[in-house]
C-alpha cells in the first residue's frame, strides 16, 4: 500500500505539469455495477500543430456523499407486479458530480476555469453540470442517434 500511494502522489504531480490551465475539454461517465456507482473523468486539450493531448483525471468507485441516502424509486398506481417493484436506486445530483470533478481537479493544482466544455451522455444532469460551471456542453452523438432510430422504428 505504501508503493501505492507513492505511485498515485508521483502521478498527480506528473498531471499537475502536464495539463494546462485553459481550454481543457472534459469527458465523463458514470456506470453502476452491482452496488457500486463508478465513474471515470477524461481531460483532452490541443496541443497545437493540430495534436491533442489527453489523460484519465479519475475512474473509479463514486461514493455517495454523507448525506445521502438511498432513494426509493416510488411508481404510482395499483398493486405491485413482479415487473413493477419499488427498487431503490441511488441518484446523483450535478452538485455531487462537481464535487467530486473539482476534488479531482484540485488533486493536480486545476481550478474550474481549466474547463472550456464538458462532454458527458445527454442525461439532464450532466447538461445541469455544464450550465452550474458556466461551460458549452457537448452530449454524445451516439445517444441521440438511438432516440432518433427509438422515434422511428418504436
Amino acid at each position: 500500500m505504501k508503493y501505492m500511494e507513492l505511485l498515485n502522489q508521483r502521478v498527480l504531480r506528473k498531471l499537475k505539469d502536464f495539463v494546462p490551465d485553459s481550454g481543457v475539454y472534459l469527458k465523463f461517465d458514470s456506470w453502476s455495477c452491482d452496488d457500486e456507482h463508478y465513474t471515470a473523468v477524461n481531460l483532452s486539450w490541443s496541443a497545437g500543430k493540430g495534436k491533442k493531448e489527453k489523460c484519465t483525471l479519475c475512474c473509479g468507485v463514486f461514493d455517495l456523499p454523507e448525506d445521502m441516502e438511498m432513494v426509493e424509486n416510488v411508481e404510482d398506481g395499483g398493486e405491485d407486479s413482479e415487473d413493477d417493484r419499488n427498487d431503490e436506486m441511488i441518484t446523483f445530483s450535478a452538485e455531487d458530480y462537481g464535487d467530486y470533478i473539482l476534488n479531482e481537479l484540485d488533486n493536480i493544482g486545476k481550478r474550474e476555469t481549466c474547463i472550456a466544455v464538458i462532454g458527458a451522455d445527454n442525461a439532464a444532469v450532466c447538461r445541469r453540470l455544464a450550465r452550474l460551471m458556466d461551460v458549452p456542453f457537448n452530449g454524445c452523438r451516439s445517444h441521440r442517434l438511438s432516440l432518433a432510430a427509438k422515434r422511428l422504428y418504436g
